[in-house]
């Protein structure tokens, strides 16, 4: 999001294979979510996992001219990967986002919900944000959805109670380096 943010304001974005990744693999996720191609959102995660076993840099192997060897890497993908080089996203990750109702990609970071569920729990429940999802859950309705079992709903609970326990108390700064070189010492 701050990729987007930084190039959508002009500036000059640094990006590593594993930030190119994530576009690809969230490329994937999204399109699963609004139902598009499957076999196209898989492709789409198969270029992550190729892009993250990449030892050297993109724009290295860019300007080697490396990458159009790199198995699993089409045109497609390259002409994809240099604009994300460029801006820190690409045209078709805004399109599969403006596609996408807003709060839907907020859900992917529930622990045990993956795209099929977003998308399950979207089109039977009609939420589109954590709070909804919370609501729905604890009143037994997204474990009525199909394709959602008890396990998953109680996965979804216990990251949203993680998520919302209050945060660990404040330290100073000496006490926490105290802490730590005790630690170090040990």
């Amino acid at each position: 999001h701050e990729l987007e943010r930084r190039a959508a304001a002009g500036h000059t974005v640094a990006v590593d294979n594993a930030a190119v990744a994530a576009v690809f693999a969230e490329m994937g996720d999204l399109l699963s979510i609004v139902g598009g191609d499957p076999y196209r959102a898989r492709a789409f995660k198969n270029t992550a996992r190729v892009i993250e076993m990449l030892r050297t840099p993109l724009p290295d192997m860019i300007r080697l001219g490396q990458l159009k060897g790199v198995r699993g890497l089409g045109e497609g993908s390259i002409e994809r990967i240099q604009e994300i080089l460029r801006t820190g996203t690409c045209t078709e990750h805004q399109k599969l986002l403006q596609r996408l109702p807003r709060g839907l990609r907020e859900l992917l970071t529930l622990r045990g919900l993956g795209p099929r569920h977003v998308r399950l729990a979207h089109e039977h429940l009609g939420g589109t944000n954590l709070a909804q999802l919370e609501l729905a859950a604890r009143a037994g309705l997204l474990a009525q959805v199909p394709g959602i079992g008890p396990l998953t709903v109680e996965r979804v609970l216990r990251d949203l109670e993680t998520r919302t326990a209050a945060p660990p108390p404040r330290q100073l700064l000496k006490d926490a380096q105290d802490e730590g070189d005790a630690h170090v010492a040990r």
